[in-house]
Order: C-alpha cells, then structure tokens, then sequence
C-alpha cells in the first residue's frame, strides 16, 4: 500500500509547459490513466501522476493522524510509584517535552525542501497562461494504479502564502482545486 499524489489539470493548459516547470521543481508530471478517476473528474480536465519516485508515502502534503503523544498524566503516575519525587517527576516530564518538540522541529527541517518545491511548483504553475487552477490529490493504492477510487469530493484552496502552510494540506481521496490567492 503505497500514497501516490495525482494531479488534475484543465485541458486549456500547456502541459509541455507544465510538465518543464513541473521538471525544474523536482516534480513529475506524466499522463495517468485510471478509468475510476476520470469519470469523476470534469470533461475538460487531464490527470497526470506527480511521482518522480516510487511513491509518494511520507510525503509532507499528506495529512497524517497527528503523532500519538504520550499521556504525561500516566507518565507522572508511572514515575511516582517508583518513588520520584515532585521535582524530578517535573524535570523528566519537562525533558520529555522539550524532546517532542525538537524531533517536531527537525521532522519540519526535513521536509521543507519539499515542501518548497511544490510551493515553488504551483506558484509558477498558477501564474502560468491558462492555468485557473491545479488540482492535487492522494490516494493510498493497495492493488494495480488503475484500481477502483472514489473522491470523497472537491475543495477549491487558495495556494497558501508560505511553503510551511502546505504541510499535511492534503486528505486522502479529496481533489482539492488550489487556484491563486486574491
């Protein structure tokens, strides 16, 4: 079971064009042909693929559940029937905190290559001729690319202002219509 980020792009677009910008932003955009997403999309709209790797799994567009954190309430509990005291049961939660932060900090550090690329993408894209929109969408495959998918529907965004904002922008299974900012 792998994610695979798709696009949707409106027929009046250049994609030579496109596919280039999509090329300078270390993106991919190639045809894709799955007869369940077509049906569902408008008439004058193409789908294409945006994997320039094996797949798309981790990447920072994808909305994840948020992380499990651990239930410091229970954690207190555990320490203090160890026999801890106040202040070190206070220490070590504050510890525990300060390292949840950092590994959220450098998890984001990691990403915002990334994450600048497809803003960089969809900024040239969006400011392109023709170009009202670029539809993006995952998917999580579990068999052949040209499976069974159903869109849960269609979400017009606009292109948020910062690379940053994009992180876990997209949900499983919506297209969302992200189109210039007023």
């Amino acid at each position: 079971m792998c994610h695979f980020i798709s696009a949707v792009i409106p027929h009046t677009a250049d994609s030579q064009d496109l596919t280039a910008l999509a090329r300078a932003h270390h993106k991919k955009l190639e045809p894709f042909e799955n007869p369940s997403i077509t049906k569902q999309l408008h008439s004058n709209e193409r789908l294409y693929l945006t994997t320039a790797s094996r797949c798309d799994c981790g990447s920072p567009l994808v909305s994840w559940p948020p992380a499990q954190a651990p239930d410091l309430g229970k954690l207190e509990a555990k320490l203090k029937r160890k026999g801890w005291t106040d202040s070190k049961v206070a220490r070590s939660l504050a510890q525990q905190a300060a390292h949840d932060s950092r590994r959220d900090t450098a998890a984001i550090d990691a990403e915002r290559p990334d994450l600048e690329n497809w803003h960089a993408f969809l900024v040239a894209a969006l400011n392109s001729e023709r170009v009202p929109y670029v539809g993006l969408m995952v998917h999580s495959f579990t068999g052949p690319m040209d499976g069974p998918v159903t869109l849960r529907g269609r979400r017009a965004e606009p292109l948020p202002p910062k690379p940053d904002d994009l992180l876990g922008f997209l949900q499983e299974d919506w297209l969302y219509e992200i189109c210039r900012t007023a």
